[in-house]
C-alpha cells in the first residue's frame, strides 16, 4: 500500500472482498474495506443507479493527480443512522498503474466501514473508465461536516489529490443562521462577547 505512510491513521485494519472490473483489455483488480450489516441489502441495488445522481466532490489544495471524485448521499442524513455514501473515482489520464483512496470521517461523522480502497493493473488503467465505491458512517450530531478523501495514482510517478464531500445533519439554513449569529473572534483567538450598555454617572 503505497499511501500507508502518507494517511497511516486513516486506514482500516484489514481489507477484505477482491473483484474484477473488466475496463477494455485490461481487468482491474479493486481491493475494498470489509462492510457492515448495514451496507450490504441495499448497496448493490444504490450503486448501479448511484451514476444518476452523482455531483462532483471538492477539490482541496492545489491540483494534484488526474482523478475525478463523485459521489451521492444515499438517504437524508439523520444523527445515529449509518448513511451510505455512493462514491465513484475515475481516472483522467492514461498511464495509471495503481490507485488508492483513503477516507476520513473527522468531526462529527463516524465511518463505519469503506475508509478505503485500491486498484491495480498490470499496464494501464482506462481512463474515464469510473470504478465504484461504498463509504458508510454515521453522524454523530447535528452540523456541516465533510468527509475527506486522499487519493494516489500511480504510474510514471506517484501523484495525490485531495476532496472533500459535504455532509449536512439536520436543517441547512438553521445551521447557517446559527453560524451566521456568533459573534467575530477576537485577534486574540478568543471570543468576544457583547454586553449590554449601561449607562455610567459620575458622583457630584
Amino acid at each position: 500500500m503505497f499511501i500507508r505512510s502518507l494517511c497511516t491513521r486513516a486506514l482500516a485494519p484489514a481489507l477484505a472482498g477482491v473483484f474484477l472490473l473488466a475496463a477494455c483489455s485490461d481487468p482491474v483488480e479493486v481491493k475494498t474495506g470489509t462492510k457492515t450489516p448495514a451496507a450490504t441489502a441495499a448497496t448493490a441495488a444504490a450503486t448501479a443507479n448511484a451514476n444518476k445522481n452523482l455531483v462532483s466532490a471538492v477539490t482541496t489544495g492545489k491540483p494534484g493527480a488526474p482523478i475525478a471524485m463523485k459521489f451521492e448521499l444515499l438517504r437524508r442524513p439523520k444523527v445515529g443512522e449509518p448513511l451510505e455514501v455512493a462514491v465513484e473515482v475515475t481516472p483522467e489520464a492514461a498511464g495509471i498503474t495503481a490507485l488508492q483512496v483513503v477516507f476520513q470521517g473527522g468531526d462529527g461523522l463516524q465511518l463505519r466501514s469503506g475508509s478505503e480502497f485500491s486498484a491495480t493493473t498490470t499496464t494501464s488503467m482506462p481512463a474515464g473508465i469510473p470504478i465504484q465505491h461504498t463509504v458508510v458512517l454515521t453522524p454523530v450530531r447535528e452540523g456541516i461536516f465533510y468527509l475527506s478523501a486522499v487519493a494516489v495514482a500511480e504510474g510514471a510517478g506517484s501523484q495525490a489529490r485531495t476532496f472533500a464531500i459535504p455532509v449536512v445533519v439536520g436543517d441547512a439554513a438553521v445551521l447557517e443562521s446559527r453560524k451566521a449569529a456568533l459573534p467575530p473572534p477576537a485577534t486574540s483567538g478568543e471570543r468576544v462577547t457583547s454586553l449590554p450598555a449601561a449607562e455610567s454617572r459620575s458622583k457630584p
